[in-house]
């Protein structure tokens, strides 16, 4: 998901930060995940990228092809955190 999961866990924390201290520690702590699997799904994906002869370094130029070079665990856990910060968004918009 990117930037976006970063994005909402981020509003969730600051929606959530008079709600003490666990609701914070959640969202900061899905944020963290949010950004870390991004970061890995977007290592696997350039490494691949770098196999092809008309990569240009650039941060975008990425294929579909390189994309499904991305294991399956790290777009699940991807996936569960926006899940999560989302969860968390609506908690915030509630609570």
């Amino acid at each position: 998901m990117g930037w976006l999961g970063v994005v909402i866990s981020v509003v969730a924390g600051w929606l959530l930060r008079d709600q003490g201290w666990p609701w914070l520690a959640g969202a900061i702590g899905v944020g963290v995940l949010e950004f870390w699997s991004w970061g890995i799904m977007h290592n696997y994906a350039v490494e691949s990228a770098k196999k092809r002869g008309d990569y240009t370094g650039g941060f975008f130029d990425i294929t579909p092809r390189d994309a499904g070079s991305i294991p399956d665990w790290i777009t699940t856990v991807n996936m569960l955190g926006f899940v999560a910060a989302v969860g968390l968004l609506i908690a915030g918009l509630i609570l």
